[in-house]
């Protein structure tokens, strides 16, 4: 097969991003374009041919025209995350099969509160929750006022940690107030405002195309900070482990709740999802990523399909296998 692979451009992406996320542009350019030399390495030696697709506001009309059977769809989205759905919205319009969900479920995982009220709608457990906006009483609307301290502020629809630091767990209403706004100023969006699990951190991996495997659960070990922040993501600040300790029924419980969670939003071939356990050991689905990262030696993903024995190439194939033609 001929196979489409999605190049970017730093010109158009520098055009994209937002003031806040501006910092993680030249990593998030770099991630994609490692990715994208993985998976086209992997295709090639599978006997498959690539062709570039630059993403760029010409996307459409090239897609259009395009000589290829299919994408593997890995753009997440550099500049502004958001970017993620657009370009699969406009590979639909365009009629071009591609690897992954589609369009809605990535308008679905990227939008944080609306990914969370289909959790719970769904009796999948998620930490309870408000959205801020802009106006006077930013944090004092009713939606809000329920929630219990701590509470943990985050950007409503960005990823790898961005906006996330030791501020945004707050104890107090002043606190909530400030980073709030925060959030609103230099991200312009909304935050999302989550009651705070302080407990064990894990991801888990669902992969598709020979029937449906749970990948091993990876935790994260996260020490004494208090979030998962894109400082601790690019610095290397956390430690990362296959637990043996688990219990098995909390292992079985995470493992259904991951395809549960990946299903409610329409999630297909591959995608992956963040808990975290309160002191109890119950489970909260803090986010589902919609489209998980592939690079070699940096992404969760490959990294849990190895543990489970599955070779990357093997992971690009299943990927592949899984998508409708």
């Amino acid at each position: 097969m001929k196979i489409g692979l999605f190049s970017t451009r730093r010109d158009y992406e520098a055009t994209r991003a937002r003031p806040g996320a501006a910092e993680a542009l030249e990593h998030s350019l770099r991630r994609h374009e490692l990715t994208v030399e993985a998976v086209r390495a992997a295709l090639e030696e599978q006997g498959h041919g690539t062709v570039d697709i630059p993403v760029d506001t010409d996307l459409l009309s090239r897609l259009g025209r395009g000589r290829f059977d299919m994408v593997f769809n890995t753009y997440f989205g550099p500049g502004r995350r958001q970017d993620q759905a657009h370009v699969a919205s406009w590979m639909e319009y365009a009629g071009v099969p591609f690897t992954g969900g589609g369009a809605a479920c990535h308008y679905l995982g990227l939008s944080k509160p609306l990914s969370k009220r289909i959790l719970s709608a769904c009796g999948i457990p998620t930490p309870r929750f408000g959205v801020c906006g802009r106006g006077p009483g930013t944090a004092s609307g009713p939606e809000i006022q329920g929630l219990s301290f701590p509470l943990i502020v985050k950007v409503s629809s960005e990823g790898e940690g961005l906006g996330l630091d030791e501020r945004s767990v707050v104890r107090s209403r002043d606190a909530l107030e400030e980073e709030a706004r925060r959030v609103l100023d230099s991200y312009g969006e909304p935050a999302l405002v989550e009651e705070y699990v302080d407990g064990r951190e894990f991801t888990v991996g669902v992969l598709e195309g020979e029937g449906q495997r749970v990948l091993p659960i990876l935790e994260i070990v996260l020490g004494k900070l208090p979030v998962y922040s894109y400082a601790a993501k690019i610095g290397d600040l956390v430690e990362e482990s296959f637990p043996s300790s688990l219990p098995g029924y909390t292992t079985a419980l995470l493992e259904d709740l991951a395809i549960r969670a990946g299903r409610s939003l329409g999630c297909s071939g591959y995608w992956r999802v963040d808990f975290r356990l309160d002191s109890s050991g119950n489970p909260f689905v803090l986010e589902v990523n919609t489209l998980p990262g592939l690079q070699p030696g940096y992404s969760d993903f490959p990294r849990m399909a190895g543990r489970a024995g599955i070779g990357y190439g093997e992971v690009v194939r299943r990927i592949l296998a899984s998508t409708p033609r």
